[in-house]
């Protein structure tokens, strides 16, 4: 159902990507920086999409995650710290696992890396001024080459694992099995195990 979304999403967080490079070699990191960021959200939500397909995320949260930028970065976070798929799925329901109570208890376990995602987003887009004397404490122009190398590392990695994940689930949808949710559980376990090698 929402295939087609998530591959537009994933080619959008390319071309958010390539900008942000381009701007890096322009030396405009500020801008860059932030391009990271939305191009790791966007690829956030196609995985968000993909887990929909496969009744992992219910629509409501495919609705938020349309304008709310806090399910696509606890989805990235959960990823980088192996929190996503932590819990066996052996449901004998329909029911939705990731839903609004589990982004809470995610949100709360990783508050420290969403707050530094939107800082991130935000120092290199806004000037930021302090209320209290006016006085200049940041602006995108602040932000060094030193500061966002790291970063742009690992989002092109993230981007290649989003891509990559995502490609399995298409492949899992057309899988025989495709309704027993052991065969997804199994099949992440060895996509884990794999990546850990890689």
């Amino acid at each position: 159902m929402y295939s087609r979304g998530s591959r537009e999403c994933l080619k959008n967080a390319e071309l958010l990507f390539r900008s942000a490079l381009l701007l890096l070699h322009k030396k405009s990191f500020g801008i860059a920086q932030s391009l990271m960021v939305t191009a790791a959200e966007e690829a956030g939500k196609a995985i968000l999409l993909e887990l929909a397909n496969v009744n992992y995320v219910d629509k409501e949260m495919v609705k938020q995650s349309m304008h709310d930028h806090r399910p696509k970065k606890l989805v990235l976070l959960a990823m980088e710290k192996g929190l996503l798929f932590a819990n066996r799925i052996d449901r004998r329901n329909d029911s939705c696992e990731l839903n609004e109570d589990t982004l809470k208890r995610l949100e709360n376990m990783l508050i420290i890396g969403l707050e530094d995602l939107e800082d991130k987003r935000q120092n290199g887009f806004y000037v930021q001024v302090d209320a209290s004397n006016g006085a200049i404490t940041r602006t995108p122009k602040s932000i060094k080459r030193s500061d966002i190398d790291e970063f742009a590392k690992k989002t092109g990695l993230f981007l290649k694992l989003c891509s990559y994940l995502c490609q399995f689930f298409e492949d899992y949808r057309n899988h025989p099995a495709r309704n027993n949710l052991r065969v997804l559980q199994y099949n992440l376990d060895n996509l884990n195990m794999s990546y850990d090698e890689a």
